[in-house]
């Protein structure tokens, strides 16, 4: 088990994280390989717990470098952080470990 915080963005059912470029693939890109099945909690706490709440993905991981995916996902990656837009998009970026989500749960405070 590998537990990271990451940033990311998540398009349908497609969760995406960037990794930097690098002589090695980040920890998490590498253990794809041993098994590629993924869990995913996003969560948000708060004193006030009207405004707790979880969301829990799990699905198949896999690394993505160059192409088609690869662009999206850094395209979606610049419009969601600003730090981002100077991430050329030619391919020149690190990979990506792509998410396709096959099951979702969650929970949200409710009185």
């Amino acid at each position: 088990m590998h537990v990271v915080p990451v940033i990311f963005v998540l398009q349908a059912d497609t969760w995406y994280s960037p990794s930097d470029t690098g002589k090695r693939p980040a920890k998490r890109l590498r253990n794809l390989d041993a098994d590629p099945r993924v869990t995913i909690l996003v969560d948000v706490y708060d004193e006030d717990w009207s405004r707790v709440w979880w969301v829990r993905m799990r699905g198949i991981g896999l690394a993505v470098e160059g192409g088609a995916e690869h662009e999206r996902a850094y395209r979606l990656l610049r419009e969601k952080y600003l730090q981002f837009t100077a991430v050329p998009g030619d391919g020149a970026a690190g990979p990506t470990m792509a998410v396709a989500i096959q099951e979702w749960s969650g929970w949200a405070y409710s009185p």
